[in-house]
């Protein structure tokens, strides 16, 4: 990636916010997840699945702060 992906803080506890991949989905497609950090905040299971990180940040930043 050419440009690096910043993502807004968690919106429940205001904490990191993290990019990871998961397994290869449909198609053998990787997808992409913005969660929280911290595991004990719920926004580590409220999670923004998306194939291109790019849409999953942008998702993720779109409800972040709200």
């Amino acid at each position: 990636m050419s440009e690096e992906i910043k993502l807004k803080p968690c919106p429940f506890c205001g904490g990191e916010a993290i990019l990871v991949e998961s397994k290869p989905g449909h198609e053998g497609r990787i997808w992409h997840i913005v969660r929280c950090r911290d595991r004990r905040c719920i926004g580590a299971s409220v999670n923004v699945w998306e194939y291109r990180p790019e849409r999953a940040a942008a998702n993720w930043n779109r409800r972040a702060g709200a």
